[in-house]
């Protein structure tokens, strides 16, 4: 099984489409990036008002810079209890 399956499947992911195609390669990227995975966790880490603030934040940031759709969306996946649980669920089944 490939990495980004085995990840998809410890978030919980059984639809895949763009936006979670899109969060599983930014939790990989992570992987292979050590300053990206502590800003990630730390996001991940946040009280929820925190993090949505912030998520929701970045993601208007990137609509206006002209990103991707798909992208905006992953990110802003972060922005949920869930979204945020699997996450960092699939950053820990990934490393270990």
């Amino acid at each position: 099984m490939k990495l980004i399956d085995r990840l998809k499947k410890a978030c919980g992911i059984q639809v895949t489409d763009d936006a979670t195609d899109s969060l599983a390669t930014l939790i990989l990227a992570a992987r292979e990036n050590d300053k990206l995975m502590r800003k990630l966790k730390f996001l991940l880490s946040l009280p929820e008002a925190q993090r949505t603030s912030l998520v929701l934040t970045a993601v208007e940031e990137m609509k206006t810079r002209g990103e991707p759709p798909d992208i905006c969306e992953a990110f802003s996946i972060l922005a949920t209890v869930d979204g945020a649980a699997a996450a960092d669920k699939a950053i820990d089944a990934v490393i270990y």
